[in-house]
């Protein structure tokens, strides 16, 4: 049978997709996804509900490309599962701030101004305290923040170290305007992950016309006479379809691309694989959110499973135009080293760069979907990168030595007080750590742009009945978490490019 539609990939942008177009009843939908399916008989691993944990037994197993010897490769988790990484993600509810999409917008983007995503933010949200100019009541994702009675004593004590800093507090990091400290919001529910499967495609996967195939993974996208036909599956399978649309987030769907043909001419050619299209932004402009953990020694008690809850946001320098650096205080917990330890306890202040310069890229190993791409993460690429995360680590330095610190904290682990605040650019380039939150592998552009690979309706350059909607396609890094902001994106592409009802 040929569909209508093949959605490949079931994460955060996939089931958003997939639910949306089966609201036409005559619309057929196939939505594949890699990883297992729970939807079924409903019962989800504990770890994949639980909003506190991060877990990683249902991940791709990607590892970021070093020189050996060099540095251990900082692991990439994406979830691999029907709900892909929102079911695996720390559930902080973040969007995209305005200056992004003004970036976007400048860029010759128009339809992704602030003002053009702002009602798909609203859409999307059930934020009972939020001001309703930004926030809406009745959508389907809930953001909770919680109150400070559900902080532990060392998220606290972050709180009243950052405001006796200086530092603004804030109610709602999700105001167009939040520049301070505060509760970060989750999108959660009584300590439940909501991934995007509880959100969205859990009450569309009841309708006849939208089917989900889970632990099948895709090759390639068939291209017939410049017009996208289906895919073919890792196992050969072929799947026809009018429309293809490419879900499988920043590392997947740009090496889907280039196993089809569509990628970099000379690269694809080394690998023998037919050019179809050369697009050599396929795979480039990979943008990562760097970090940093500082841990401290803390001392022991009863301190419950780690998670971030408290936020610090802020400008790494005066003249920065808009905040770009995070500072998420983690409960202090029984540490994970491995190590000596003072205590056996710490605290770790993660310190995150949300508006990176440098860029890094996504290539095929073999033309196998069964060996993972090649990926060049691109840290500190630009010596600016290492120097704001250093600024940052000095803020969470300056907090611990508060008297609201003072207290529980008995000594710095990492980078250590043998580190001068001088040497802190060294040190946050020798041990990188990221927020996993990958974009830009499959750039909206304008046509003239030479890394365009996507229009500003997520439709592929050079092929018909091809789109790409996930966060690949995002040319700005969000300041922000991607889960909110790949929601949004998902729901302003369907708007645009199936605003009415298909017949």
């Amino acid at each position: 049978m040929e569909l209508d539609v093949v959605v490949v990939g079931a994460g955060s942008a996939g089931c958003v997709v997939a639910a949306r177009l089966s609201e036409d009843p005559e619309r057929e939908v196939l939505l594949l996804e890699a990883g297992p399916d729970y939807t079924a008989d409903g019962q989800w691993p504990e770890q994949l509900l639980d909003a506190a944990a991060m877990p990683a037994d249902h991940d791709w197993g990607y590892r970021e490309a070093v020189p050996p010897g060099t540095r251990r490769p900082v692991g990439l988790l994406r979830g691999k599962v029907v709900g892909g990484s929102s079911a695996v993600n720390y559930c902080l509810a973040l969007r995209s701030r305005p200056a992004d999409h003004r970036a976007w917008a400048a860029q010759g983007l128009p339809d992704w101004s602030w003002e053009q995503v702002l009602p798909f933010y609203r859409q999307l949200e059930d934020d009972p305290d939020g001001d309703p100019r930004w926030h809406g009541r009745s959508g389907p994702v809930p953001v909770r923040r919680g109150g400070a009675e559900e902080l532990t004593d060392a998220q606290r004590s972050f709180l009243a170290a950052c405001r006796s800093e200086g530092h603004k507090a804030v109610a709602d990091f999700n105001d167009p305007t939040a520049e301070g400290v505060g509760v970060a919001p989750l999108n959660q529910l009584g300590g439940r992950r909501e991934n995007a499967v509880f959100t969205h495609l859990a009450p569309a996967l009841q309708r006849p016309n939208l089917r989900l195939r889970a632990d099948c993974e895709v090759h390639s996208v068939l291209v017939e006479d410049g017009r996208a036909v289906g895919v073919r599956l890792g196992t050969g399978e072929e799947l026809r379809a009018r429309q293809v649309v490419l879900s499988a987030g920043s590392y997947s769907s740009p090496a889907i691309l280039q196993r089809s043909g569509i990628g970099p001419a000379a690269h694809l050619r080394e690998l023998g694989i037919t050019v179809v299209r050369d697009r050599p932004g396929v795979g480039s402009g990979l943008v990562e959110h760097p970090a940093y953990r500082t841990v401290f020694a803390a001392r022991p008690g009863d301190y419950p499973a780690p998670r971030l809850r408290t936020m610090l946001s802020l400008r790494s320098s005066p003249d920065a135009p808009d905040v770009d650096l995070h500072v998420q205080a983690r409960a202090a917990a029984p540490t994970l080293s491995r190590g000596p330890h003072p205590t056996g306890y710490d605290m770790i202040m993660m310190v995150g760069l949300v508006q990176p310069r440098s860029t890094g890229s996504v290539r095929l190993a073999s033309p196998d979907s069964a060996d993972q791409p090649v990926i060049d993460m691109g840290f500190y690429r630009d010596p600016e990168d290492a120097r704001r995360v250093a600024a940052g680590v000095r803020t969470a330095r300056r907090l611990a030595d508060t008297a609201a610190l003072r207290e529980l904290l008995t000594g710095e682990l990492r980078p250590g007080p043998e580190v001068a605040d001088a040497d802190l650019e060294e040190a946050v380039r020798h041990h990188p750590a990221i927020y996993n939150h990958p974009v830009g592998t499959c750039r909206m552009a304008p046509a003239d742009a030479p890394d365009a690979v996507v229009d500003g309706r997520c439709r592929v350059y050079g092929v018909e009945g091809l789109l790409v909607v996930d966060a690949s396609v995002m040319p700005v890094s969000p300041r922000a978490t991607t889960h909110l902001p790949v929601l949004m994106l998902a729901e302003r592409a369907v708007a645009l490019n199936w605003p009415t009802p298909h017949r």
